[in-house]
């Protein structure tokens, strides 16, 4: 079997090139590697007083961070990347601390909203300031703000290809705030 294959990316040369060392592979696992450690750091130091914890944070973010304050339960779901029984879960639990309410949607029966309240709003508030704080000093510490903003960009090109519904906006919603 021959172990020379060419890449399938289109800026590679016409050189074929050891599969092991194809640069999609590099780029493919600097990502994953960067976006484990920024998980698991994120995951083990956000803990607020608020009863906030990693899993809640996340979805409560996106909500607070939507136009109107309030998305879709399965655009959420799609989103943080949770299957419908998870996401029920989750927005059980922000109900049950008071953070975000359900709402039917008055056009279409099938389709609950999950928005945030008031006291989800404060504690997102609360949570940001040491959230921002420890993203910036120990994951962006290397990046200037010109780094990052190209960044953004390309991470979101990478995710537009590969998790559409995460860009996905309803008609009635707008365009999401921040994205």
């Amino acid at each position: 079997m021959d172990t020379e294959l060419m890449s399938t990316h289109p800026e590679a040369s016409a050189t074929p090139v050891d599969p092991l060392d194809d640069p999609v592979l590099t780029t493919m696992g600097l990502l994953f590697e960067a976006a484990a450690g920024a998980h698991t750091l994120l995951g083990t130091t956000l803990v607020s007083d608020s009863g906030l914890t990693d899993q809640l944070f996340e979805p409560l973010l996106r909500l607070a961070r939507s136009n109107g304050g309030r998305l879709r339960m399965t655009d959420l779901a799609a989103q943080c990347r949770y299957s419908a029984s998870a996401v029920t879960r989750v927005s059980d639990r922000l109900e049950a601390l008071g953070f975000a309410t359900r709402e039917s949607c008055p056009s279409d029966r099938r389709v609950v909203h999950l928005a945030i309240t008031e006291t989800g709003r404060r504690a997102v508030a609360e949570a940001m300031p040491p959230h921002v704080r420890m993203i910036d000093e120990r994951i962006f510490a290397n990046v200037d703000a010109d780094e990052r903003r190209e960044l953004d960009r390309l991470l979101r090109k990478v995710r537009d290809a590969v998790h559409p519904c995460a860009a996905a906006v309803t008609p009635e919603m707008g365009a999401p705030a921040g994205r």
